[in-house]
């Protein structure tokens, strides 16, 4: 059965997600292959879920680039996800 698979190391990220260029979705380790600009204009992330490989660059981007922002990042996710 075909499914989906990730990983860290030379050339492995796992999930993330970005829409036109202000909407993540997951935050995995492929964000760090964005620009500083480019993590800059990202106004939320979505988060499908708890596991590390999804949301282990959130406090990243949000170090990086908050100095930079008039707003704060917005995260979105269940409950359940957010008490994480």
């Amino acid at each position: 059965m075909p499914g989906s698979g990730g990983g860290i190391g030379a050339g492995l990220h796992t999930t993330a997600m970005l829409l036109e260029s202000y909407v993540l979705i997951d935050a995995g380790t492929g964000v760090g292959d964005l620009s500083i600009e480019a993590l800059s204009r990202i106004d939320a992330v979505f988060l499908t879920h708890s596991h590390l490989d999804h949301l282990c660059l959130v406090p990243f981007v949000a170090d990086a680039v908050g100095q930079l922002r008039r707003k704060p990042l917005t995260i979105y996710g269940l409950k359940e996800i957010l008490d994480m």
